[in-house]
């Protein structure tokens, strides 16, 4: 599923362009080489000896970055979880120390959670937190970072953003949430407290 693009140096007149298909369930991309002269047999043979090797290579490369992903995402929502907002959140206020730079944090609770998991039940809850996910990914931009710090509290990073700015997300991020309606209770109105700290 990814559409990830790697290029070295720069594209020539002359090409030749591999699939890298281990088995058929499994492809991993298109491996294409240039250069200004025409590729001779001798060296297609050599590179085509090698296609093993890459393949091995950048499939285990894959697996890592995949276990990776796994390791700092939530699996109901989908956006970070805990450690990567520790992560990324470190990483963030280095970087707005060295530069000098905005930064801001909301911290968003969902109002009364638990008595929609007593009301309607656990896959009602579920919805809500997978719905919340999705408010706030659509009222952020996409260099900012959101993630689940909680049960039902989540988090969003806002580099280059100073507290004004952060309230108007802030107030998107509300009023849409007030606005959606739930197919599994759609009587019930889910509203969410947030929380803003940042530095101009």
């Amino acid at each position: 599923d990814s559409h990830d693009e790697i290029r070295v140096g720069r594209r020539t007149r002359n090409s030749v362009e591999y699939r890298l298909l281990p088995s058929a369930d499994e492809p991993l991309g298109l491996l294409t080489l240039f250069r200004s002269s025409v590729f001779k047999e001798h060296e297609l043979a050599s590179i085509e000896a090698t296609l093993p090797l890459v393949m091995l290579g950048l499939r285990n490369a894959l697996a890592y970055r995949a276990a990776i992903e796994s390791a700092m995402t939530d699996p109901l929502t989908g956006i970070g979880n805990r450690a990567a907002l520790e992560s990324n959140g470190r990483a963030q206020i280095e970087l707005a120390h060295r530069h000098n730079l905005p930064l801001s944090l909301l911290l968003i609770d969902i109002d009364f959670f638990k008595r929609i998991n007593d009301t309607y039940g656990h896959p009602a809850g579920d919805e809500v937190i997978q719905g919340f996910a999705g408010v706030i990914t659509k009222a952020i931009r996409d260099c900012d970072i959101a993630c689940r710090y909680g049960g039902e509290e989540f988090c969003v990073i806002m580099p280059e953003t100073g507290p004004e700015d952060a309230k108007i997300v802030a107030e998107r991020i509300r009023t849409s949430m007030s606005q959606v309606t739930w197919p599994k209770h759609p009587e019930h109105q889910v509203t969410v407290s947030i929380g803003l700290a940042g530095s101009a």
